[in-house]
């Protein structure tokens, strides 16, 4: 029998990825099948994390772009605290784009993403678009600096995250140049940030 549902764990995050992946592993078997509807299941969700709502994107773009099934849904609307997190962080649109499954609406939500300060520190999402040259200096430009200017009290943690975050980019830029869907979030405060980012590579 087809399993039609996966119910997502309450901590959301790195710690789940494998549990994840293994409830969704069937799906890599189906496509072109055009399966009947398929569900993600989110109102266990307490604890989201950017990686985490990025794995989902992955996921519900995977099951689109490869018709595994006549129609995917997603039910989080009635947990506040995962639909806040990603109304919030600006991949509301993009995820109900791709439930919907109309290239418009999906091209529109990609070209919507900002970047953006909030309340404790966070950037976050940006398209990485390969070719176009504005991406990468909006990037350099705006990006960065507001990541160097809230560690500027903590030089050594600066230059580490700035490290990472440059890594990042250039492997984008250079390895995944089939995708120009990738995207790259950053979210922090004083003391921690967390950098998570997808791609087809």
């Amino acid at each position: 029998m087809l399993k039609n549902k996966i119910v997502l764990p309450k901590h959301f995050n790195v710690s789940s990825i494998k549990s994840v992946l293994d409830d969704f592993e069937f799906v890599f078997k189906l496509n072109g099948k055009q399966a009947p509807i398929f569900h993600f299941e989110l109102l266990k969700v307490e604890k989201p994390s950017m990686f985490g709502v990025l794995l989902l994107y992955k996921m519900l773009e995977y099951t689109v772009i490869n018709n595994c099934f006549s129609k995917a849904s997603i039910t989080y609307t009635h947990n506040v605290i995962f639909f806040q997190f990603i109304v919030k962080y600006g991949f509301h649109d993009l995820l109900s784009a791709f439930i919907s499954d109309k290239d418009n609406k999906i091209e529109k939500a990609f070209n919507n993403l900002k970047v953006f300060k909030g309340d404790k520190f966070i950037i976050a999402p940006k398209a990485l678009l390969r070719e176009d040259k504005a991406s990468r200096e909006e990037i350099n430009k705006t990006y960065l600096p507001q990541i160097q200017s809230y560690y500027k009290s903590n030089t050594k943690a600066a230059s580490m995250i700035m490290v990472v975050f440059s890594e990042i980019l250039l492997n984008f830029w250079e390895h995944a140049k089939l995708d120009s869907q990738s995207i790259i979030v950053a979210n922090g405060n004083n003391d921690q940030i967390e950098i998570a980012c997808a791609d087809t590579g």
